[in-house]
């Protein structure tokens, strides 16, 4: 059976989405909406790759190329998420999409490859390395809500649910009339994490594409105001969390823990049982707090083509240099932050 990779033309998407729509461990990245939504918003260059026999799609690569003054220029898969963009069915597909990768670094003078996948075990491409920093976290509710409430999650989570209710936080649920509350808390979150986000038009674009696809839940105070949001996309079987920004003056209300568990429960009122709380680097506080609500945490691998000489890229807190843009970003004025912040996301893949 001969196999041939072929760059994805517009009339190639129906039937990528089709091959990743087949893959239960494939996720909203993967999709052409979101490749719509990474060009509309930030005209970034993608490369996205098809392996075929005569019949059938045997592999897919999805490649989106960024540069940035910190990280440099490179080719990455799952452009802002946590994994995805590379599936094969057969070993020869898998030769063949390593290759294209790093005949694509090469001509495009990338510094490095970095393919985002789970980590199913196998062994990674002769010439790589691997960076085993992350985990995922999966949520499986097999009865209710109630019952995950009551015999899953522990007592002091349930405690810190019940504190936040008791204190008058309540959920509301919705979608585009939500989004400049999410947007008001997104902004505040951020400048305190120290970390640029996306412009306002990013998230609206989001909406406007994936449509009754996305769930918002915000958590309003008493008094009605916005202090934690979140917001995922349904795909497959599954909802993957895609944002869940707090503010800090809230938290010693537990907050988090409201926002996660009304997410967790609307999911479920959607007809889904699995939430995808996204990935977090192994270690940190976010790995802690996802652990409380007993998800099923695998290893994610993420595969570096990078020059010998080079040490993995770190994009995140254990970075020198972004631990130094962090204190700057968090002394930067709000206004200045919304205009130039979705320039900087936007080398950070």
């Amino acid at each position: 059976m001969r196999l041939k990779v072929v760059e994805v033309a517009e009339s190639d998407l129906q039937v990528w989405d089709d091959y990743v729509h087949r893959r239960n461990d494939s996720t909203f990245t993967d999709t052409s909406a979101w490749r719509k939504i990474i060009k509309d918003v930030y005209n970034i260059e993608q490369y996205w790759f098809l392996v075929k026999s005569e019949n059938d799609v045997l592999g897919c690569m999805a490649l989106t190329l960024a540069n940035s003054t910190i990280f440099g220029r490179y080719l990455a898969t799952a452009p802002f998420g946590s994994y995805g963009g590379f599936y094969y069915e057969t070993e020869e597909a898998y030769v063949l999409l390593i290759k294209k990768a790093e005949e694509l670094k090469v001509s495009l003078h990338a510094d490095y490859v970095l393919i985002r996948k789970y980590d199913l075990g196998e062994s990674f491409p002769d010439g790589w390395v691997k960076d085993s920093i992350y985990s995922s976290f999966m949520i499986k509710i097999q009865d209710s809500p109630e019952v995950y409430r009551k015999k899953i999650i522990g007592r002091r989570t349930r405690a810190c649910i019940k504190k936040c209710e008791n204190n008058g936080f309540h959920t509301v649920y919705g979608h585009q009339e939500l989004l400049n509350d999410f947007w008001q808390v997104v902004v505040k979150a951020m400048k305190d994490l120290g970390s640029p986000y996306h412009s306002y038009h990013y998230l609206e674009t989001i909406l406007n594409t994936f449509g009754s696809k996305v769930i918002i839940n915000i958590i309003y105070s008493k008094e009605h105001i916005p202090c934690a949001a979140g917001l995922g996309i349904k795909h497959n079987d599954q909802v993957d969390w895609l944002y869940g920004p707090k503010l800090d003056q809230y938290r010693s209300f537990n907050i988090g823990e409201l926002l996660y568990w009304s997410f967790i429960r609307k999911t479920y009122d959607e007809g889904f049982r699995i939430v995808n709380l996204g990935r977090s680097v192994k270690g940190s506080g976010n790995d802690h707090f996802k652990q409380k609500w007993r998800p099923i945490r695998d290893e994610l691998a993420y595969w570096y083509f990078i020059p010998e000489e080079k040490d993995i890229p770190r994009v995140n807190q254990f970075n020198r240099k972004y631990r130094l843009a962090i204190s700057m970003w968090r002394r930067t004025p709000i206004w200045l932050q919304n205009k130039i912040g979705p320039k900087i996301i936007s080398g950070i893949l």
